[in-house]
């Protein structure tokens, strides 16, 4: 029995070194690609809420000898909690809002899926195509949203503007195009001053391209 006992002990410390040996190995200021799952944590920062984005890890791997299954997200998109994905990116020692020990600066994100695409304030709600959000970001402002290109650059603006003041502000010069009204207010979508004379890159096509479908997509509450 004893002798049974010594060699069932044996073949566990066996099966340990053999799955450490398959547990993959990365370093930390590398170029990584990693699959899992995003978890998105709401905490406490002082007196502010915010999000912190998680990557949930489809299998546990070893970063400088150090054994983990999760790793903090640094990206500026909003990604939707509870999505699979594979997310590109550097691996560094965490300085984030968690106490995990890595995290990740994101290059891309492989499933289009996985970005929030939906916009919403008191005042209106917007949707923009999935494929652009690799792209684009989104900013929110007071009373509407601003789309920067891939660029970093303000492709335009859309904003809800009070029905009183609308006609007094179509007077201005600058490119206006409605959206959605009603007798509170118009969403419009306003494009910068000055044009940019450059060539737009393949990006920025597309999202010029989708315009009207953003535009068809915004409801008024």
């Amino acid at each position: 029995m004893k002798k049974i006992r010594v060699i069932t002990f044996l073949l566990l410390i066996v099966l340990v070194l053999v799955g450490c040996d398959k547990v993959e190995k990365y370093e930390v200021d590398k170029t990584t690609t990693l699959k899992g799952k995003i978890i998105i944590n709401t905490i406490k920062d002082g007196e502010e809420t915010k999000n912190v984005s998680i990557l949930e890890l489809e299998k546990a791997i070893s970063i400088d000898g150090v054994i983990t299954d999760k790793i903090e997200i640094e990206y500026d998109k909003s990604l939707k909690n509870n999505s699979e994905t594979t997310i590109t990116g550097i691996l560094k020692a965490n300085e984030g809002s968690t106490d995990l020990k890595y995290s990740i600066a994101v290059d891309s994100v492989d499933n289009i899926l996985s970005y929030i695409n939906n916009f919403s304030n008191d005042i209106f709600s917007l949707a923009i195509p999935p494929k652009l959000m690799k792209s684009i970001t989104v900013k929110e402002i007071n009373n509407g949203f601003i789309i920067y290109s891939s660029k970093s650059e303000e492709a335009f603006k859309i904003i809800a503007i009070p029905a009183d003041e609308y006609k007094e502000l179509s007077k201005n010069d600058f490119k206006m195009e409605v959206a959605r009204n009603n007798k509170q207010y118009y969403v419009v979508v306003i494009y910068p001053v000055e044009e940019n004379n450059s060539e737009p890159t393949r990006e920025e096509q597309q999202l010029y391209e989708e315009i009207d479908t953003i535009k068809s997509s915004i409801k008024l509450k």
